[in-house]
């Protein structure tokens, strides 16, 4: 995968980076390390201040500053409004594709196309009689909010080496712990405190890209659980739909869970039940090594780091 903003990357090569996902209440701040054996472990983590609120950016300036991460490359997370549009192209040069994406995704946003940076992915490559064509999904983000972001790392003591949707930081950190099976289709939807998002891998590639209208906020109250989980599986099953009409295929295999929504112990058991679709709680720290010291810092929160672990690998997936 390709960062959705690459900026000093050459002078980095592929060293270690620290994951930094900037949440819409706190941020997640994951480093792990490459040993030469090729095992990963787990080196810092911690939950830090928003810095989206301008009175919490000296707080997560003392933080990094505290942990020993100043002046290191970091990988952080683009959040926000991010357009999506599945596109069929021919084979074609590299330039000319990229205006080709560009004049097929103007459609898909707000304003001139020129205000926002553009990135596709490769789902699927195809031969319909003598033409080699691609399916690509498209995403975009205003540029303003790319150059917002790279000021706001740089006043925080940090190298911004990349930018990435949380969407694709979703899908590093989840090809790095789990195993594919060939074909089959994996939902894995990341219950943010401010956003719901609905992604479908399969094959090591993100097909499919949607922010659900729903959040699940902490309630003591069991009974307004119950219907914000049966206002989720609902939104989870038109989603589903969508995509299976979409791509012409008849079901997916198993939900992932990921995000503070998953503090909900029952969240998974739900769905299972009411979806029948398997549903299982994502562990980013699966297939990495963490030290004794580190485990208290994480309880039961693991699946609140997906979004900084992936962000963490992102550079070590590519290499």
């Amino acid at each position: 995968m390709i960062p959705f903003v690459k900026i000093f990357l050459d002078q980095f090569g592929k060293k270690d980076l620290v994951g930094l996902d900037i949440g819409s209440c706190l941020s997640k701040v994951v480093k792990v390390k490459k040993e030469p054996s090729g095992k990963l472990v787990l080196e810092k983590v911690g939950i830090a201040p928003n810095p989206s609120n301008p009175s919490q950016v000296p707080s997560l300036r003392h933080f990094i500053e505290e942990n020993s991460l100043k002046g290191l490359a970091v990988a952080c997370n683009l959040s926000g409004e991010m357009p999506s549009k599945k596109i069929e192209v021919p084979v074609m040069p590299e330039s000319d594709l990229q205006q080709a994406i560009l004049w097929m995704m103007k459609d898909g946003v707000e304003g001139d196309i020129d205000l926002y940076s553009v990135r596709s992915l490769l789902l699927d490559e195809l031969t319909i009689g003598d033409t080699q064509k691609q399916i690509r999904l498209v995403l975009a983000i205003k540029k303003e909010v790319v150059t917002s972001r790279v000021t706001l790392l740089r006043q925080l003591g940090l190298v911004p080496v990349s930018l990435e949707p949380d969407a694709t930081a979703l899908l590093a950190v989840f090809d790095a712990n789990e195993e594919w099976e060939k074909g089959k289709k994996y939902v894995f939807v990341d219950l943010g405190t401010s956003k719901t998002l609905f992604l479908i891998f399969s094959d090591q590639k993100l097909l499919f890209y949607r922010t659900l209208p729903i959040i699940l906020p902490h309630y003591e109250k069991s009974l307004e659980c119950q219907n914000l989980f049966g206002q989720l599986a609902v939104e989870i099953q038109r989603a589903v739909d969508a995509f299976c009409i979409l791509f012409h295929i008849d079901k997916v295999e198993r939900i992932v869970l990921a995000g503070g929504g998953t503090l909900f112990p029952e969240i998974a058991t739900y769905l299972s039940k009411n979806m029948g679709i398997e549903t299982t709680i994502f562990d980013p720290f699966k297939k990495i090594q963490v030290p004794l010291g580190l485990e208290p810092a994480l309880k039961d929160q693991r699946p609140l780091y997906a979004i900084a672990t992936g962000l963490a690998l992102t550079e070590m997936r590519r290499g």
